[in-house]
């Protein structure tokens, strides 16, 4: 595999990252385990998340006494990236490895991940028909299945009641389109001591592009893996899609991009000064924490043609170049299987991929929100956007271009234009330079 296949996400590698040792051997032995008996597991996420983490690999333990974990734990999703896409550009990633679906085209094409199928089908032909089938089709490649994902968290939206309420506005339903999201935005945004500083916003619009380019009929690629043409101009549900962003930013009807781009959007939501915010379960927890007002969720707008979210999740894989493939897949099993998965729902930021449990009382009754059900149906209407390995350099071009199109300096039809030049570079660029199959 050539490096230069990571060029776009190996522009600055962090290599300061966090190394933890766990032992663990049956009788309190403090002798360290075999070769054979060893898995390094690389994961990202907060202290919380490595609480759960950590739960999980105990029980795993209960009945693999001897196995030692080492664990590579980087909090920041994008170090964790980076550091993982070198570790597999030279033959050294750990035996399991958490991967999201922004950066998986990239590793699968890479050839460093195992081939999972021919384990799937000796083990889990049972399990399988259980789990959402737009969660195992997030994490396959080129026909086959080389991660295994563990959650469904696609977005939803979620409200802030008392800011609703005061602005005389009724809850948002499942039946709610684009239009309504845009009365209901026009209607919250205020300046209430009319001091030119405005006190609340309707949104903070959800800037991934490619879900409401999708509700409004829009499209952006021939093929998703392996695109060969750019649909952007070709398509003119997708102008209609930009003309209606660019008069939501125009009237003010949504926070300005000053505020509602960045980390730690969802802390201005918490505050109290935003009626809509969308995001996955993962936020829950920080949102348990709100004093000031209460708050729901509920499912994404509909749109010209069809329902669309963000199809969001995690998953696990395994290194080609493990010398302990077997054991490693004993692991990821354990964590993806119901037992692993029911421990991390219960930390109250996934939903599970398993439909007999999202259907559940055991998910569906925990609180908050009040709406449990609307994290189950991101599975009707979830899209994980593009899907080869030039995602990230694509989801940058719509980024500046929707930048610079609400900033003025662009027109809706110079924005198509731009993207679909830039985009059909993307391509011409990945066809001439793609490792040979």
């Amino acid at each position: 595999m050539k490096k230069k296949s990571f060029s776009f996400l190996l522009s600055i590698v962090v290599f300061s990252f966090l190394l933890v040792s766990l032992t663990g051997c049956g009788g309190g032995s403090k002798q360290s385990a075999s070769s054979e008996n060893k898995i390094v597991f690389s994961l990202w996420g907060s202290v919380d998340q490595m609480k759960v983490d950590q739960q999980i690999i105990d029980e795993f333990k209960q009945s693999h006494t001897n196995v030692e974990f080492q664990i590579i734990h980087i909090p920041s999703q994008t170090r964790y990236n980076d550091k993982l896409l070198t570790m597999l550009a030279g033959g050294t990633a750990p035996d399991v490895m958490f991967v999201h679906l922004n950066a998986f085209p990239v590793y699968a094409e890479s050839g460093r991940l195992l081939d999972l199928d021919p384990y799937i089908q000796r083990d889990l032909k049972k399990e399988i028909n259980d789990i959402y089938p737009l969660a195992l089709k997030t994490f396959q490649y080129k026909g086959k299945q080389f991660a295994f994902p563990r959650d469904i968290s696609g977005w939803v939206m979620f409200y802030n009641k008392k800011l609703f309420k005061e602005s005389g506005v009724a809850y948002p339903t499942a039946n709610w389109t684009w239009n309504n999201f845009e009365n209901a935005c026009k209607a919250i945004t205020k300046d209430t001591n009319k001091d030119g500083v405005y006190d609340s916003y309707g949104a903070i619009f959800p800037q991934y592009l490619p879900i409401i380019l999708s509700a409004f009929g829009g499209a952006i690629f021939d093929n998703e893996e392996n695109p060969t043409k750019c649909l952007i101009a070709a398509n003119p549900n997708n102008l209609k899609a930009m003309e209606w962003i660019k008069k939501l930013f125009d009237e003010k009807a949504v926070a300005p991009l000053d505020i509602a781009t960045g980390v730690g959007t969802h802390e201005i939501f918490m505050s109290g000064k935003i009626g809509m915010y969308f995001t996955g379960r993962w936020k829950v927890t920080d949102f348990k924490t709100i004093k000031g007002f209460d708050w729901d969720v509920c499912s994404v707008p509909k749109g010209i043609s069809r329902r669309a979210t963000r199809q969001s999740g995690s998953a696990l894989a395994i290194s080609k170049d493990s010398k302990n493939k077997d054991l490693a897949w004993e692991f990821l099993k354990f964590y993806t299987g119901k037992q692993g998965v029911k421990i991390s729902v219960k930390g109250g930021r996934l939903t599970p991929i398993y439909k007999s449990m999202a259907n559940s009382a055991f998910f569906l009754n925990q609180r908050p929100p009040e709406n449990m059900q609307a994290f189950v149906d991101t599975m009707k209407y979830g899209i994980a956007g593009t899907k080869f390995p030039k995602n990230g350099e694509v989801l940058f071009v719509f980024q500046n271009v929707l930048q610079e199109m609400i900033q003025g300096s662009l027109t809706p039809e110079k924005a198509i234009v731009r993207m679909q030049n830039d985009l059909t570079k993307i391509i011409e660029d990945y066809q001439n330079t793609k490792p040979k199959s």
